[in-house]
């Protein structure tokens, strides 16, 4: 029975995430090797995710070629 009331209140904390929309610009990820931000726009690409991927709670991520703005929006990577 507290397997079964465990299983229940897990898969409670998901729902939130099922329908998540995200901005222009931006995609659900629910893996992650780095966050594109506008501090590495100009890094190589091998630079820029050194660490290994990890799975993450579902999340927007800006689209490619798109990079996130210290003000939380993606922009263009000119626009960094």
């Amino acid at each position: 029975m507290k397997i079964f009331l465990i299983s229940i209140i897990l898969l409670l904390m998901h729902v939130p995430f099922i329908d998540a929309k995200c901005p222009a610009n931006e995609h659900l990820i629910t893996r992650l090797c780095c966050n594109k931000s506008c501090d590495v726009a100009n890094l190589p690409k091998n630079e820029r995710c050194k660490w290994p991927c990890a799975k993450v709670n579902p999340q927007c991520h800006c689209n490619r070629t798109f990079f996130r703005h210290k003000n939380g929006k993606c922009v263009p990577k000119n626009e960094c």
